[in-house]
């Protein structure tokens, strides 16, 4: 949506300040209404000259609670805590020990940096035993907030940062939304961009394919940002990924004939580096690619993948028939109710996440709580119900940092949805989506079947927009219960099997007869279904399918192989 339509959509009071420019009159951070808001027309990056707050639509979305925030595991189990602080005179120590070390100032002043340069940002050494390593201080609010360690030569290059302590971008105290911001790979590269008189350049604290939430905030607002990774895949690959997430339209990647930014300056000039600027171009996918662009797209695909990337099911026989989860892929998982759809789901965001790849699993049937209770089940190997607070307790040791995220909404409107599962890729950087379910969002009565053919092809053209791949779960039609569901068994819609790239579908015998029994008038608690439990590949774009099968022990609510 355009600002200016979001405004009107929203009833929000605003007049034209000029070509670019609108001034809206309420500021939702101060509660002034006096017409000091300020936002692009074109971009919906705004600033309050009252407050000094700063956002774009995504914040002012959250402001006014149009769009749920998306709860991780972290947030619900209350696991932040304060880190020590830095002593500041550690800092003085380490620059002292810079500059009287010949050696490591020398390797600096060879890569050429100035003392006054190095002086501005506090750069020193730390001697331990036969290594030693560049200090690079983070500041943020004027505060020392962690230390960077940089491995000086002959030693390989190497990196480490202060544990338990804030990570920001580096330099963030000098960002300016309003002017062109450079992002660069390493702190050296972003200090050198100052030093060549580009006052607003920042860097990522942990490597190319690290891109913080936090670090997604401070830029999203930004108006115009520079990728200046290095340029090698890995760099190439991160400012991708950067840029998908802040918005193609504002960033532009700066193609570098060097390794990285430093490099660069050691051969060329300030003006070498503004006709790279002056040729840069917008870091978004185009809609119709040559065969060329084509195949150099794949071979930064294929070349950048490291081993354990891939998004896969944890059970092998089930990963074996399905395959890496490709970005843009759509899987529908079926099955009758009470078979363990979520629960499956639920053990492969968990499995997933625990390899550091964020997961969101967004349910309208349960709340987060009930969500997380559940996911602890499996921790501990506990039917929820005998939850212990020593169970919780050390689930929340074990759970805290996992990039596990729940989605949940009580406006159940496809729009929503879609906003909402937007939000948290391009926030969170999620790598798989689990949405619960379909026809819990469908529930059209006079025009049902059309409603899942729109919504089922929508949610494919988003997970293809937003390149991650996306599962959702859908209910077959009523049916005998000793069927497995088929190609076109899914409710009130046969477009799910045409646009889906994928369709698996669960099935677990019912226990007993029809007829009811005597042994029906017990006390125990009896299954419905037997434990075991069919995964069949019903139909698959890219891979031959085939069935697994898994066991469900209900009592800590995970699927297991045997």
């Amino acid at each position: 949506m355009q600002p200016i339509e979001f405004l009107e959509a929203h009833n929000l009071n605003y007049k034209s300040s000029g070509y670019k420019e609108i001034v809206i009159e309420y500021c939702h951070h101060c509660g002034d209404d006096t017409f000091h808001v300020y936002m692009d027309r074109e971009l919906g990056l705004y600033h309050c000259k009252k407050c000094s707050s700063s956002g774009n639509l995504w914040t002012l979305k959250r402001l006014m609670g149009t769009v749920d925030l998306v709860t991780s595991v972290s947030e619900i189990l209350s696991t932040q805590e304060s880190a020590e602080a830095i002593n500041e005179n550690v800092v003085e120590q380490y620059i002292s020990a810079l500059m009287s070390n010949g050696h490591a100032l020398n390797w600096l002043l060879n890569r050429g940096f100035t003392k006054e340069t190095i002086r501005r940002f506090r750069l020193g050494l730390i001697e331990d035993g036969m290594t030693s390593w560049l200090a690079i201080p983070y500041y943020k609010d004027g505060l020392l907030v962690n230390i960077k360690h940089r491995l000086l030569p002959p030693h390989e290059k190497s990196f480490r940062l202060l544990p338990e302590h804030e990570t920001p971008l580096f330099n963030i105290d000098n960002l300016n939304i309003s002017t062109p911001v450079y992002v660069t790979e390493g702190e050296l590269d972003a200090i050198m961009l100052v030093q060549q008189g580009y006052e607003n350049a920042v860097s990522i604290p942990l490597g190319a394919g690290t891109f913080l939430t936090e670090h997604f905030d401070a830029l999203v607002v930004c108006k115009r940002i520079y990728l200046c990774y290095d340029s090698d895949v890995e760099g190439k690959k991160g400012a991708i990924s950067a840029a998908e997430r802040l918005g193609p339209e504002r960033c532009f990647y700066i193609k570098l004939p060097t390794k990285d930014i430093n490099d660069f300056f050691l051969k060329h000039t300030k003006a070498d580096f503004e006709a790279i600027i002056a040729e840069s171009k917008t870091v978004g996918r185009s809609t119709v690619l040559s065969l060329s662009q084509v195949f150099h797209e794949l071979d930064i695909s294929r070349s950048s993948k490291a081993i354990g990337d891939d998004i896969r099911f944890p059970w092998q026989n089930v990963d074996k028939i399905v395959g890496a989860l490709e970005p843009g892929w759509l899987i529908v998982l079926q099955a009758v109710p009470k078979i363990g759809k979520t629960t499956f789901c639920l053990n492969t965001c968990y499995s997933i996440s625990e390899t550091g790849k964020p997961c969101l699993l967004f349910c309208l049937e349960m709340n987060p709580i009930r969500l997380l209770e559940r996911a602890i089940s499996g921790v501990r190997g506990k039917r929820v119900k005998d939850l212990t607070d020593v169970d919780i307790m050390m689930a929340k040791a074990q759970m805290c940092k996992l990039p596990l995220y729940f989605g949940h909404t009580s406006d159940i409107t496809p729009q929503k949805i879609y906003e909402t599962i937007r939000y948290a890729v391009r926030r969170f950087g999620i790598r798989l989506v689990v949405f619960d379910h379909l026809h819990f969002l469908c529930r059209d009565v006079n025009h049902s079947t059309a409603e899942v053919g729109h919504v089922i092809r929508d949610l494919k053209l988003l997970f293809e927009e937003l390149h991650v791949p996306g599962i959702v779960i859908a209910h077959p039609k009523k049916t005998d219960l000793h069927e497995v569901p088929g190609l076109y068994a899914a409710r009130q819609s046969g477009e799910i099997a045409g646009d889906c790239d994928v369709l698996i579908s669960l099935y677990r015998k019912p226990l007993g007869t029809d007829r009811v029994r005597d042994d029906d008038y017990v006390d125990d608690e009896i299954p419905t279904f037997e434990a075991r439990t069919l995964v069949k590949t019903t139909a698959s774009r890219f891979c031959a399918g085939g069935n697994a099968v898994l066991f469900l022990d209900g009592e800590s609510m995970k699927f297991e192989e045997s």
